[in-house]
C-alpha cells in the first residue's frame, strides 16, 4: 500500500490520504506519547478532548469521555499534527468499559492539505457589502470566507470595474446565511483589507480575493466561527 494519496477531496476540503498501517500506527503512538488531545463524533454528538490510552496494531483504547451517549457504532476521530493541522479517521467502537472505549484500527487517517488558514465554502445566500475610494458596494456573494480573507464573486456587482489590485477596502459587513436558527441574521463587520488578486473560476466567473487586516475583537469573532465551522466541516458525514 502507498503511504499517502494526494488530493483526495472530501467534503470542499483537500486531503491527504495515508493508508499504510505501520505509518497510521507511528502516527497514534506519537499522539499517546506526546499527550495529545482528540476529538470523537458521531451523529449528533461531539465530546470534549480525551486522549488515546493504547494504540495496537489490531485495536484501540481511547479514554472514554464521561457524556459518552453510547449510541453509536461508528465514530470519527479528529486531532491536530505536528503543524497544528486538522486530521480525522473513522473507527468503529467494539465495546466499551467504564474508562475506555475500545475501537477497530482504522484503515486511512486523513490530513487537511496545508493553506495559511481554513477555507469555507459559503453558500450562495452569503453577501458581503464594502466600500472602496467612498464608493459603496453591496451585496457581493462570497465564494469562501477564511481568517485571514475571502473571495467573493463580481458577477452583477456595480461599479467592479472600479476596483483596483492593491486598493484598500473598508467598512466590511459580512451577512452569513443560516445554518440553524441561532445564526439568523447574523453579521460579521471588519474595518479594513485590501484586494490582492483578480481571478477567474472554471465556469468563467470573474472573483476577488480579499485580504483581511483584523485586530482585536473582530479578529477573535471572525476565529470562533471560522473553527465552528471547520468542526462542522470536518462532522459531515459521520453516522
Amino acid at each position: 500500500m502507498s503511504e499517502k494519496k494526494r488530493g483526495a477531496l472530501h467534503k470542499g476540503q483537500q486531503y491527504e490520504e495515508i493508508d499504510s498501517p505501520q505509518h497510521i500506527l507511528r502516527v497514534l503512538t506519537d499522539i499517546k506519547k506526546q499527550h495529545k488531545f482528540i476529538i470523537l463524533q458521531h451523529k449528533g454528538y461531539q465530546s470534549g478532548s480525551t486522549a488515546i490510552v493504547k494504540p495496537r496494531a489490531e485495536f484501540l483504547l481511547i479514554d472514554r469521555p464521561l457524556d459518552w451517549p453510547g449510541v453509536s457504532k461508528k465514530i470519527r476521530v479528529l486531532y491536530r499534527d505536528n503543524t497544528n493541522v486538522w486530521c480525522y479517521f473513522n473507527t468503529v467502537l467494539l465495546n466499551s468499559s467504564q474508562d475506555t472505549l475500545k475501537t477497530s484500527f482504522p484503515t486511512e487517517l486523513f490530513r487537511m492539505q496545508r493553506r495559511a488558514h481554513f477555507r469555507i465554502m459559503m453558500s450562495s445566500q452569503c453577501k458581503v457589502s464594502f466600500k472602496n475610494n467612498d464608493i459603496d458596494f453591496l451585496e457581493a456573494r462570497i465564494n469562501d470566507l477564511s481568517v485571514g480573507g475571502m473571495s467573493i464573486c463580481l458577477l452583477g456587482l456595480d461599479n467592479a470595474d472600479l476596483l483596483k489590485q492593491g486598493d484598500k477596502v473598508a467598512d466590511i459587513s459580512i451577512c452569513l446565511a443560516p445554518e440553524g436558527k441561532a445564526e439568523q441574521g447574523a453579521e460579521l463587520e471588519i474595518k479594513e483589507g485590501g484586494i490582492v488578486r483578480f481571478f477567474n473560476t472554471e465556469d468563467g466567473r470573474r472573483c476577488m480575493g480579499v485580504e483581511f487586516y483584523v485586530q482585536g475583537r473582530e479578529g477573535n469573532r471572525l476565529m470562533q466561527f471560522v473553527r465552528s465551522r471547520e468542526l462542522a466541516a470536518l462532522r459531515k458525514g459521520v453516522a
